[in-house]
């Protein structure tokens, strides 16, 4: 298993084909397994979030860096899903899923709130609340998405609005569900000089800089597939997406 570095695959290319590769010696066993390998491999592509790319082929993975001394060769794994990768088809199936209920990292120790907790298929939503379209997007989310769990995972997507996201999992501490969702819909956020929640806000920028979610408000449906911004038509990308 490797979570390798991404560059363009026409580069990649380019270096597969060319005689210069970085094997200086072709009679080397190594050397001439990976060229090998990479004759009989598939087309390149990228790794999603990531600064390599993978070919695949003979029932082997061989992964390339942005420094073409750097080569790895045998099985690509999905070490979020625990699931091996053998084909550009599993590669593109894997990128359109986060794991989030079983993923190996904290994921509960965090600023979060859920919206009718009662229900049993959850729609997750890495939300910044000083986002620009924060307020209209969870008014919209609460009113549509209601035959589902919201559950909203508060985070920071700027720099501009990690202060301000720190004040607000302070100033929310103790107070209810419906008085967050109010306060977000209605941007009455609140000052303190107070300093509290510290480690569950730092977790829960962490937990969105790990899943390289970049986007306010990322969405992830029941049946993990995920969506950065808003869907077009929300209810049938849910219901497509539900279990």
């Amino acid at each position: 298993m490797k979570l390798n570095k991404l560059f363009p695959a026409t580069l990649c290319l380019t270096l597969i084909a060319s005689p210069n590769f970085g094997f200086a010696n072709e009679s080397n066993g190594v050397e001439a397994q990976i060229r090998a390998s990479l004759n009989r491999a598939s087309k390149a592509v990228n790794l999603p979030n990531a600064k390599s790319v993978a070919v695949f082929g003979d029932n082997e993975s061989v992964v390339l860096t942005d420094n073409p001394r750097w080569v790895v060769k045998g099985q690509l794994y999905d070490m979020w899903d625990n699931k091996e990768i053998n084909s550009q088809a599993d590669l593109a199936a894997a990128a359109k899923v986060i794991p989030i209920n079983t993923i190996n990292v904290n994921t509960t120790d965090i600023i979060d709130i859920r919206v009718r907790p009662e229900k049993s298929s959850i729609l997750t939503v890495f939300l910044d609340p000083f986002s620009e379209q924060s307020a209209n997007e969870m008014y919209l989310l609460n009113k549509y998405a209601s035959e589902y769990q919201v559950r909203y995972i508060f985070t920071a997507m700027s720099q501009t609005n990690i202060k301000p996201f720190f004040n607000f999992a302070c100033s929310t501490t103790t107070i209810s569900t419906d008085e967050i969702v109010d306060m977000v819909i209605n941007k009455r956020f609140s000052n303190t000089d107070r300093s509290c929640r510290v480690e569950q806000a730092m977790n829960s920028f962490g937990l969105t800089q790990f899943l390289h979610i970049n986007k306010s408000p990322t969405l992830i449906a029941p049946n993990n597939i995920f969506h950065a911004g808003m869907p077009v038509q929300l209810m049938d990308w849910l219901k497509t997406n539900t279990l």
